[in-house]
């Protein structure tokens, strides 16, 4: 690879930020950089999952900072209302308007990685490919405005023309539209985005630093799990992600051997324990995020662990959290459409179950079968550890990265 390359990481999650992108991202930077490149990243001062800027950087409005041999940018963020999706959009306009002008005022990369929304990407991508003459990948990982039709958040039609005219332009005016799945992939050229500028490369699980590490361990003990058939959700509990059902599919299983263990922040998140303490139920257990270093432990803690979608919700592409869960080598149910791509990727695999959405008795039955059929479960999580390994992992994913950078590359004259 061309060794000196500028490359410039524009999204508003980075580490230490929770966001599901963070970790990808940081790889991707980090590993560009190992390799003798100039890599800079612009990026919001972390909140995402707490609705707050984290303590250190709370007050600051820019802070110029290293990490690992990059450059980090932190700008000012707005830190949204969980509830509104208004407060979520001002959030992302006030991330591009600041981060746009930052972008020019650095010296020119040759080649600028910038995350969707279009709401947060589109005037820095713009400025960088327009102004600049920067080579730009745009990273799709949720298809806009689609996800915001899906969820109802555009109900007017002039603001859907307007957010396709917008997510357009970004098509055209990128170098490159990086998509996580062939399903993805068949969408963008759909909206007419050209075959060969479409790269997929899938978010990764770290296959090192999360192990099919043993059920009985540390993280079982301190928080009570000893004797539990641990069902596990861990994640951002949005509204989008269909949590209802994991709450009324343990009133139904009604086993105090069971426990549904609900780990993260989010929208939904009020909501879920509300309805949890309406019903009385004893079997299902909140915690927060947890530190970084403890995933491998949590993951490995579970006998199962869920992905949960709404109906219509996620077709194109699999959850980035799907890959880490595979990598502890437990057995996922995931609760989605079957024509989704996390079904298609379960099913072929033979490493997880899928069950309708909304659906708790299909949800409560499934749990009952792997439960009782350890063995089964047992050899799914064998078969999720061996397709993590061998396509998701941070080595082979970072790679391509690396080889649809150095595709951008200018050529010696």
């Amino acid at each position: 690879m061309n060794e000196n390359l500028r490359i410039l990481f524009v999204t508003p999650y980075f580490v230490p930020d929770y966001a599901a992108s963070s970790p990808m991202y940081a790889a991707m930077a980090e590993d560009l950089a190992h390799a003798g490149n100039q890599v800079t990243i612009v990026t919001g001062m972390p909140h995402y999952g707490r609705g707050q800027v984290w303590e250190e950087y709370k007050g600051k409005f820019f802070i110029d900072e290293s990490w690992r041999g990059c450059r980090i940018l932190r700008v000012y963020s707005y830190v949204p209302n969980r509830t509104s999706r208004l407060s979520k959009l001002i959030s992302l306009l006030c991330f591009q308007a600041i981060a746009a002008p930052l972008c020019l005022r650095l010296r020119r990369h040759e080649v600028a990685f910038i995350s969707n929304p279009f709401l947060a990407a589109w005037l820095p991508l713009l400025l960088l490919s327009l102004v600049r003459r920067t080579t730009v990948i745009y990273s799709v990982e949720d298809v806009y405005p689609d996800v915001l039709a899906r969820q109802g958040a555009l109900k007017s039609p002039l603001l859907t023309r307007i957010s396709e005219m917008l997510e357009r332009t970004c098509y055209q005016n990128a170098r490159y539209v990086r998509v996580l799945s062939e399903g993805m992939q068949s969408l963008m050229i759909s909206k007419g985005v050209p075959a060969e500028k479409i790269a997929i490369i899938p978010f990764f699980a770290d296959t090192e630093f999360i192990q099919p590490l043993p059920r009985q361990n540390g993280f079982r003990e301190r928080f009570g799990l000893d004797g539990k058939f641990v069902v596990l959700y861990a994640g951002n509990m949005g509204l989008s992600h269909g949590l209802n059902t994991v709450i009324e599919t343990a009133a139904l299983l009604d086993d105090p051997s069971v426990l549904f263990l609900m780990v993260g922040e989010g929208t939904a998140r009020s909501l879920l324990e509300e309805r949890a303490r309406q019903l009385g139920l004893s079997n299902v257990r909140f915690l927060p995020f947890q530190p970084r270093e403890e995933l491998p432990l949590l993951l490995a803690s579970a006998d199962v662990s869920l992905v949960t979608l709404q109906d219509g919700m996620q077709h194109e592409c699999v959850p980035s959290k799907v890959y880490w869960l595979l990598a502890s080598g437990r057995p996922v149910i995931a609760s989605a459409d079957p024509d989704s791509e996390i079904a298609r990727l379960l099913c072929e695999a033979g490493c997880g179950v899928l069950v309708p959405p909304n659906s708790p008795e299909a949800l409560a039955s499934a749990i009952r079968d792997l439960r009782d059929k350890q063995w089964e479960a047992i050899a799914m999580g064998q078969r999720s550890r061996h397709l993590a390994v061998r396509h998701y992992s941070r080595e082979v994913v970072v790679q391509r990265f690396r080889a649809l950078v150095e595709s951008c590359a200018p050529q010696p004259v």
